[in-house]
């Protein structure tokens, strides 16, 4: 398998690491991509503040040009498109700050931190509802990422 976990948005050349990943994958091999999903709620509360509209990031999809930009390899069909992840947390950070940008380590801090709230026992309930809207938001589009799982066909 190759994976691009939040990877295409950064490439410049994205088709051309989308026909690489084609070459070396044997028949019925698949490719897992992950990137941001730019209909999320997210996005739409936020706009040009939330996090992950970046200089970094030269690529931005939605479930349909993700669909397209994979059809783009002729070898590869797709196999599931689909999202995952709501973080709260993120947009109430992002509705507090300024302009500036989020550093790597702050990033990386609030994802563990969400990670350690979602698994402790005493939010069990929480947890819950939380999995409920997450599911939610995914059925309507608006979940924070988008997962493309591709197969080569031939």
């Amino acid at each position: 398998a190759v994976t691009f976990w939040a990877v295409v948005e950064h490439l410049i050349q994205p088709k051309s690491f989308l026909a690489k990943a084609s070459s070396i994958l044997k028949l019925r091999g698949h490719c897992f991509i992950l990137v941001p999903n730019m209909k999320s709620l997210a996005v739409r509360l936020l706009g040009a503040r939330y996090r992950y509209i970046m200089p970094d990031h030269v690529n931005y999809f939605t479930a349909g040009t993700l669909r397209r930009f994979a059809a783009t390899e002729p070898a590869f069909e797709v196999v599931r498109l689909g999202q995952s992840h709501f973080n709260p947390l993120v947009i109430l950070k992002d509705f507090r700050r300024n302009q500036e940008r989020v550093a790597d380590p702050e990033r990386a801090r609030l994802l563990n931190r969400t990670t350690a709230f979602k698994q402790h026992p005493l939010l069990k309930p929480a947890k819950w509802l939380y999995n409920g809207v997450e599911r939610l938001l995914a059925a309507m589009g608006l979940a924070d990422n988008l997962v493309i799982v591709l197969r080569k066909k031939f």
